[in-house]
């Protein structure tokens, strides 16, 4: 399934290219993650690997991931090497009026996978899109230097980033229901 957003900041797009392609940079804009940072040594470039903890309803997880394309100063994307449900994000950026602002396409792409990530497949495009579009905005107000609003302060609104983590809880909780359930119709038998 595929999720993806679009939004314009009045930003160049070399500027915006190098915040966006700065994974130390996504806590400011993604205020569930608390840290993203390399795992592999130079610059990021196809292959660079790095290592994002994440906190959701009180717990904290952590992903790794690897840059899958890089055309500075156009394309980015990352998938999850590790974790329960694989998921692709991917950034694209456009040039608009006359470059004195940047177009970004933000796609998130994932494969549910087993029983209780299918079983919630449904929910997820327009969850994804919520978070997506939260994201989005906390990005455009810390480039173009606008105060936070309140539904975009840190803590306030999960963000994209943290997609994967609340599937990975909303199908816990599936999970364990199921299970009720299913004790308790073999324990009246």
């Amino acid at each position: 399934m595929r999720v993806e957003r679009t939004v314009t900041i009045q930003r160049p797009i070399e500027v915006f290219f190098e915040y966006l392609a700065t994974p130390e940079n996504d806590p400011t804009w993604a205020p569930a993650i608390r840290s993203h940072e390399r795992s592999s040594p130079g610059p990021i470039g196809v292959g660079t690997r790095t290592r994002m903890e994440l906190s959701l309803l009180g717990r904290t997880a952590t992903y790794d991931w690897e840059v899958t394309e890089y055309e500075t100063p156009r394309l980015l994307a990352y998938r999850t090497t590790s974790g329960p449900l694989p998921a692709t994000v991917r950034f694209r950026l456009v040039p608009v009026d006359g470059g004195a602002a940047t177009g970004l396409s933000h796609a998130v792409e994932t494969e549910p996978r087993g029983v209780y990530y299918r079983a919630l497949a449904s929910l997820m495009p327009t969850a994804i899109g919520r978070i997506l579009e939260g994201m989005l905005g906390n990005l455009k107000d810390r480039l173009e230097g606008k105060p936070a609003t309140a539904s975009r302060e840190p803590g306030a609104a999960p963000s994209g980033a943290m997609v994967v983590g609340a599937i990975v809880v909303a199908a816990v909780a599936v999970a364990s229901l199921l299970l009720l359930r299913r004790r308790r119709r073999s324990s009246k038998r």
